[in-house]
């Protein structure tokens, strides 16, 4: 693994490591029991090696593009970046609902003509043979 990647990965983990001192610090407060934050900075950092040394090719090269992104310390494009990246989620989301709304509506308006063309349909052969042709009909549509 090259030295720009470790590095990220190190940084990613050294800030893990402080957001779980400080729960461990709030809920140790709160009497609740959770392990050292010494032995999780030290598991995780070991799985993350683990994993990085045992990576495939392909990963391997998706991880060495990204690294050699430079990463911009302007807080203005991270925040339009992260302004388009809601964009595109909320395109997403909508276009699934979208999606889900039109096949909820199709199933919905089916079952509304079956009742209502099963209700002119039973209204048809009460008008021309009353009710013990109604119930002839009904008992031909369940099996």
């Amino acid at each position: 693994m090259d030295t720009t990647a470790s590095h990220t990965v190190q940084l990613f983990l050294h800030y893990l490591t402080e957001v779980y001192r400080q729960l461990y610090s709030h809920m140790k407060a709160s009497h609740i029991e959770l392990p050292e934050p010494e032995r999780v900075s030290e598991f995780f950092s070991t799985a993350a090696l683990w994993i990085s040394a045992h990576l495939p090719n392909g990963i391997r090269q998706i991880q060495g593009i990204l690294a050699s992104i430079p990463v911009q310390g302007n807080v203005v494009t991270f925040f339009i970046g992260l302004v388009l990246l809601y964009i595109v989620y909320c395109l997403v989301m909508s276009t699934l609902l979208w999606a889900y709304r039109l096949a909820y509506g199709l199933v919905r308006m089916s079952l509304l003509v079956l009742v209502l063309s099963s209700a002119i349909y039973l209204f048809q052969i009460f008008s021309t043979e009353g009710s013990e042709g109604v119930l002839a009909a009904i008992r031909g549509m369940i099996p």
